[in-house]
């Protein structure tokens, strides 16, 4: 069943892949020498017969396709190293797809798919109804109600990851971070953008849980930052809770992506001057943001002030 949500588009539900590696792979199509197994279940953890797991080499689109066995089990051999798109079908069941990597060498990780049955027109129809309803409640500031909506929708399809998000969200509108960072985490398999990423970043920055924020930022990627705001933001959270070291590992980020960004290398000396260990480098970061800064800059003033009393 498809849903409509305007946050993301439904994900496949998680799992794992036992890979084992038996030689390395010299052939130029699809085959090679690792091999993929697994084991489809149903909702309530039953085994699927004949499920048909299609797995095709994501460069090469080609590869086997394979059934499982009346206990729902399943075995794909002679495999290239390399990205590969699985879809998992079966009679009565939505189909299931994911990106699979299947790595030169790697300890072997166990496989889990999850389906889950066809939804009718008519049950599709009322989830989305409760999905817009979740939608307006949430813009007309009614976090409770809307979070009641979307919880209807995830009792009945638990599957649908991407749920987790919404459900995040209204309790960060309502300030309750340790909820919303227990939604934020079931929702990480389903994927986060980056500035969801980021707001449960800031959750856990709220609650002090700052190896939390960490991971959650080591999830976005540099390449795809198109604003410099958004981890500068953050960065200033944790300079604000005295956490400045975590700071300029985000800065440095940040310079790195937009290095002609002048605000950044001021939060950045900020936060080395105020570590009290790295005034050199401090001072470099002031004198390249007063050099970067337009004379508007609210910030341009406070640094040369700043430049012009430490030694």
């Amino acid at each position: 069943m498809k849903t409509r949500h305007h946050r993301s588009v439904i994900p496949f539900a998680a799992f794992i892949v036992i890979l084992s590696l038996l030689a390395p792979v010299s052939a130029q199509d699809w085959k090679g020498a690792a091999r993929v197994t697994g084991k489809v279940t149903d909702e309530e953890g039953k085994g699927v017969k004949d499920a048909v797991v299609k797995l095709r080499h994501a460069q090469l689109n080609a590869g086997p396709d394979v059934k499982t066995n009346r206990k729902g089990e399943f075995t794909a051999e002679g495999l290239k190293a390399g990205e590969w798109n699985v879809a998992v079908e079966a009679k009565q069941f939505a189909i299931r797809r994911a990106t699979v990597t299947v790595p030169e060498t790697g300890a072997p990780q166990p496989m889990a798919v999850s389906l889950v049955k066809e939804r009718s027109t008519a049950q599709a129809k009322e989830l989305n109804k409760l999905l817009t309803r979740g939608d307006e409640l949430f813009k007309t500031g009614n976090m409770p109600g809307a979070r009641a909506e979307y919880e209807k929708v995830l009792l009945d399809r638990p599957d649908e990851l991407v749920i987790h998000k919404a459900i995040a969200f209204t309790y960060g509108r309502e300030g309750n971070h340790a909820e919303a960072l227990k939604h934020f985490d079931l929702a990480l398999p389903a994927g986060l953008s980056e500035g969801e990423l980021e707001l449960a970043a800031v959750s856990a920055i709220e609650i002090n849980d700052i190896p939390r924020a960490m991971n959650y930022l080591s999830n976005v990627k540099d390449s795809e930052l198109t604003s410099p705001d958004g981890l500068s933001n953050i960065a200033i959270a944790l300079i604000n809770k005295s956490k400045t070291s975590e700071a300029v590992v985000i800065l440095d980020r940040v310079t790195a992506r937009f290095p002609d960004g002048p605000n950044a290398y001021y939060y950045r000396g900020f936060a080395k001057l105020k570590m009290q260990k790295n005034n050199d480098e401090g001072k470099a970061d002031l004198a390249k943001f007063v050099s970067l800064a337009p004379a508007d800059n609210q910030f341009v003033e406070q640094a040369k002030q700043i430049l012009s009393e430490i030694k």
